[in-house]
């Protein structure tokens, strides 16, 4: 699981150490809403999932537009898990982030267009759906 606000989060909710490795051996990479999912963009099946109350992920995909924030080379395995995952629809980083994202996206042949462009300092990266033209092309 990554480092940062996720961790700072499961370590306030009390999770146990058998959670914790629980939530390693799910493939956990991120949350959203404090919700697990893989870099695959699936969501994790764990004990301490069921204890969250809070937006489902499946309810995040039928949400037109979903902005999620994440910055740091750590954040890069869960910025893409949510982005393939559909819980995320524009994304705010760093340029770090936003180039080992790519970077991984082509690594694993993930279906995802990225558009990068500088955005007050950072760099927005945008999810378009599949035959969706990006901007400026």
């Amino acid at each position: 699981l990554g480092v940062g606000s996720s961790a700072e989060l499961f370590s306030e909710a009390g999770v146990t150490g058998a959670e914790r490795k629980e939530m390693k051996e799910s493939g956990a990479v991120g949350d959203v809403c404090a919700r697990l999912f893989t870099i695959e963009g699936k969501r994790c099946d764990v004990a301490v999932d069921r204890r969250v109350i809070g937006a489902e992920l499946s309810a995040l995909r039928k949400i037109p537009r979903v902005v999620g924030v994440a910055r740091g080379l750590e954040k890069a395995p869960g910025i893409l898990g949510a982005m393939r995952g559909g819980f995320v629809s524009v994304l705010i980083t760093d340029e770090p982030a936003a180039n080992r994202g790519a970077a991984a996206r082509r690594r694993l042949e993930a279906p995802i267009a990225w558009h990068v462009s500088g955005l007050y300092g950072h760099i927005s990266a945008t999810r378009f759906s599949s035959g969706a033209k990006e901007p400026g092309r």
